[in-house]
């Protein structure tokens, strides 16, 4: 698999992987973190070797760690920790990627994400937060915003739409979105658990249920078979 950075440079090693495709914060890049667990694990290829046991034919062409995906004109783009352009079952697949060692999926669920769009406007500040959960809600269910809805962490609602648009852009008909919860020597049970948890409620919101390592197919959205997947795994 060829891992690439910033400018198209391909990155073979750690300190690469720091100048090519660092993290949104230096902070991130320290011992126990996810940001450099996780660059560990991409650099020792141990990633087609975990993502066998679900997909025992799969194949990863291609890595982009730190990718941008714009999927509306509403705010940012999805930040992947890793977007892979790969096959499984001989199609064309977008994998995509977010690791978690100790962090959480953001800091607000979509309700709180709601209250904060109507604080700004109350003080005539501009914010299309609202427009762009609305907009999530429509492609992901074909709803508007439910009380269960707002009970997710949005992080999860922008992961999913930047996977799906990233598909997109590759011109892929499957995608999987990998929640990669690495094991550290900061890592708790509950941590793991906690995060598991919030997958599982958002996966719940489509009627399925979330079984760790193995794939949840979602649905067809926008003409892009979406799965999720869970995978618990120990750091290098």
């Amino acid at each position: 698999m060829k891992i690439i950075g910033r400018n198209n440079r391909e990155i073979r090693t750690l300190d690469e992987y720091k100048e090519y495709a660092p993290p949104e914060r230096d902070y991130q890049w320290a011992p126990e973190h996810s940001a450099m667990e996780f660059a560990k694990k991409v650099l020792a290829n141990k990633l087609l070797e975990e993502l066998s046991l679900s997909y025992p034919d799969i194949i990863l062409e291609s890595a982009y760690p730190e990718q941008l995906t714009y999927f509306d004109s509403y705010g940012g783009p999805r930040h992947h920790d890793l977007a892979c352009v790969g096959y499984i079952d001989g199609e064309k697949t977008a994998v995509c990627f977010e690791a978690k060692a100790t962090e959480t999926f953001g800091s607000t669920t979509v309700q709180q994400e709601l209250a904060r769009a109507e604080a700004k406007l109350r003080n005539n500040e501009n914010t299309h937060i609202p427009e762009r959960i609305s907009g999530l809600c429509k492609l992901l269910w074909k709803s508007e915003i439910t009380s269960d809805i707002k009970k997710i962490q949005y992080q999860l609602l922008h992961a999913a739409a930047g996977s799906i648009s990233f598909a997109k852009e590759i011109k892929a008909n499957k995608c999987v979105f990998v929640v990669y919860q690495l094991e550290t020597d900061k890592t708790t049970n509950s941590i793991c658990q906690e995060h598991f948890e919030s997958l599982s409620k958002f996966v719940s919101l489509f009627g399925k249920q979330l079984v760790p390592q193995i794939p949840c197919f979602i649905g067809n959205i926008e003409n892009i078979d979406f799965t999720i997947l869970y995978l618990q795994t120990r750091k290098i």
